[in-house]
C-alpha cells in the first residue's frame, strides 16, 4: 500500500484514539460532545449546550494530555527508528543507548536543587534533560570512534545507563529533601498527570523540527545499511552524520523525558512495527512510526487512567507489562527465522 495511504489511515486512527481518550475516564463525555465542544473553541459556531465544567475537563486538562501523549509517543518512535538506523542495531532505542537514563538523572539533578520551581521551571526541565542526555551519547561517541563498530556504542551506552541509573539513585537518598522524593518517584515511573498545553509544547516543538530533519535525512540513514566503507564511497560523511543523528536523538528523547518521565518499550518496538507495514527504509518507515507511537501511547495513557478508579497507573508501568512480552515474542520469532 502506498505511503500515503498508510499515513492518511494511521492519521484517522490516531483522531479516532485522541477522541476516546478525551472521551474517557472518571466523567464520560460523548464523543460527539468532544467535537462539538473543540470545534465550538476553534471557530465558535457552535451553540453550547454542555457545562463549563465539561468545558474545563476537555480543554484544559484531558485534550492537552491527550496531545502531549501523542508528541511523545511520537518522538519516541522516532527516536527509536534512528538510534536503530544509525547504530545499525535491531535493538538499539534512546533507553539502550543510556540517553534517557542520562536526561533523567538531569531533571533530577534540576529538581533536587530547586531549578523546575517558577515561572521558568517548565525551560529548565528539558534544558536539563537534554544536557543530562548528552553526557551517555557523548561517551559512546567517543569509544565508537576508538573501536569503530557500532556493537561497541551500543554497549557503552547499556553500561552509561547503569551509571547514570546508579546516580539518579544516589541522588534520591543521599540528596534529596523528603518532600521532593514522592514528587521525583512519580515522576520517574511515566505519566501524563501533569500536562498542559504549555508542556505540550516541548515535545511538540521538538517533533516537528528533528522529527522532520530525520525523515528529510531518510535517504542519509539507508545509506549506513551498507557499512561505513560503503556509505563513505557513496559520499557520506558517517562520523559526523552518526553525531547529527544522535544529537537528534538526544533531543527527542531528553524533551520526552523531562515532560513524561521514564517510558520503555515505545521507542523499542514501534520501529519494528512500521517496518513490518512499510518496509525499513527510513523514509517511509519514520513517518510510519511517529504515527503508531502516537496512537499506541495515548491508548496506553488512557488504559492507564481508567483502568482502576482508586489509583492512575503511570503509563511507564502498562507500556513494560505490554512491551516485554511483545518483545520476547518477537526476538522468539526472530530466532526461529534465522535457525
Amino acid at each position: 500500500m502506498p505511503l500515503t495511504l498508510w499515513c492518511l489511515a494511521l492519521s484517522l486512527a490516531l483522531i479516532g484514539v485522541l477522541v476516546w481518550a478525551v472521551g474517557s475516564g472518571s466523567v464520560h463525555i460523548p464523543s460527539g460532545d468532544v467535537w462539538a465542544i473543540v470545534w465550538h473553541h476553534i471557530t465558535g459556531s457552535v451553540t453550547p449546550w454542555w457545562t463549563a465544567a465539561r468545558e474545563s475537563i476537555i480543554l484544559e486538562s484531558r485534550l492537552p494530555r491527550a496531545i502531549t501523549a501523542a508528541a511523545v509517543g511520537a518522538s519516541l518512535a522516532v527516536a527509536g527508528g534512528s538510534a536503530q538506523a544509525v547504530t545499525r542495531n535491531a535493538l538499539a532505542d534512546p533507553y539502550l543507548l543510556g540517553v534517557s537514563s542520562g536526561a533523567g538523572f538531569g531533571v533530577v539533578c534540576a529538581s533536587v536543587l530547586g531549578w523546575t520551581a517558577g515561572v521558568s521551571g517548565w525551560l529548565v526541565t528539558p534544558a536539563a534533560a537534554f544536557i543530562g542526555g548528552l553526557a551517555p551519547m557523548a561517551v559512546a561517541l567517543l569509544v565508537s570512534t576508538a573501536v569503530r563498530t557500532p556493537a561497541a556504542m551500543i554497549l557503552t551506552g547499556v553500561a552509561t545507563g547503569q551509571v547514570f541509573s546508579a546516580l539518579i539513585t544516589f541522588t534520591l537518598l543521599v540528596v534529596a529533601r523528603d518532600q521532593q522524593l514522592s514528587g521525583v518517584l512519580h515522576w520517574m515511573a511515566g505519566g501524563f498527570g501533569d500536562a498542559r498545553w504549555r508542556s505540550a509544547i516541548i515535545p511538540l516543538t521538538a517533533l516537528l523540527t528533528m522529527g522532520t530533519a530525520l525523515v528529510v535525512a531518510g535517504r542519509q540513514l539507508d545509506l549506513l545499511h551498507v557499512g561505513e566503507d560503503g556509505a563513505r564511497a557513496l559520499g557520506l560523511p558517517t562520523h559526523a552524520f552518526r553525531i547529527a543523528v544522535l544529537l537528534a536523538v538526544s533531543l527527542l528523547a531528553g524533551c520526552s523525558v523531562a515532560v513524561a518521565g521514564g517510558i520503555g518499550f515505545v521507542g523499542l518496538l514501534v520501529p519494528h512495527v512500521a517496518a513490518m507495514l512499510v518496509g525499513a527504509r527510513a523514509r517511509r518507515l519514520l513517518p510510519v512510526a511517529a504515527l503508531v507511537g502516537a496512537i499506541a501511547l495515548v491508548a496506553a495513557d488512557t488504559f492507564a487512567r481508567s483502568a482502576s478508579q482508586r489509583v492512575e497507573l503511570p503509563v511507564g508501568v502498562v507500556t513494560s507489562l505490554v512491551g516485554a512480552p511483545i518483545f520476547v515474542i518477537m526476538l522468539w520469532r526472530t530466532q526461529r527465522r534465522a535457525t
